[in-house]
């Protein structure tokens, strides 16, 4: 999960984020 997360943040900061948004959300419920 940590390699998946860090390979998105080498292509795109944004991007990265608005995943760990989904998985943060994902996780609640």
């Amino acid at each position: 999960m940590a390699d998946y997360i860090i390979d998105l943040r080498d292509e795109s900061p944004l991007k990265s984020l608005s995943d760990l948004e989904k998985i943060g959300l994902s996780l609640k419920q």
